[in-house]
């Protein structure tokens, strides 16, 4: 997981060192954490982008508490939407993570070629299988 910060005026990237960095984009709304939208890559309408996905982190650049804590606060949408069973992979809406309307189109298009892929449907159909 990661996300956009801005330190000193500029855009910064941060990589989560913890379990999050592990976490997987979920297909078709099979996400497991974060908030439960009826947004997903298949349904979204690439050139409307939302505009309420997450805190907009450029709005607060400048808040001496939002710089202090912004690793914690980027995480703060890193919660369970559901009972998650042990042993299953944690997935969340990588959508929920986009701030402009570029990002969006971008993200919706390279998802939903992801999703689409054999790989892909390879994958969900073993992992239902197995279920």
């Amino acid at each position: 997981m990661h996300a956009l910060l801005f330190s000193q005026g500029g855009p910064d990237r941060s990589v989560d060192l913890g379990a999050f960095a592990f976490m997987n984009h979920g297909c078709r709304s099979r996400y497991n954490l974060g908030p439960d939208t009826d947004i997903n890559e298949m349904t979204a309408d690439e050139n409307q982008f939302p505009g309420n996905t997450h805190t907009s982190w450029e709005d607060v650049k400048q808040n001496p508490f939002i710089r202090r804590n912004a690793r914690l606060l980027m995480h703060s949408m890193c919660y369970a939407n559901r009972d998650i069973p042990a042993g299953s992979e944690i997935m969340d809406n990588y959508l929920n993570y986009v701030d402009t309307q570029e990002e969006w189109r971008r993200a919706v298009q390279e998802l939903r070629a992801q999703c689409d892929s054999s790989d892909t449907q390879e994958a969900t159909t073993a992992a239902t299988a197995e279920a």
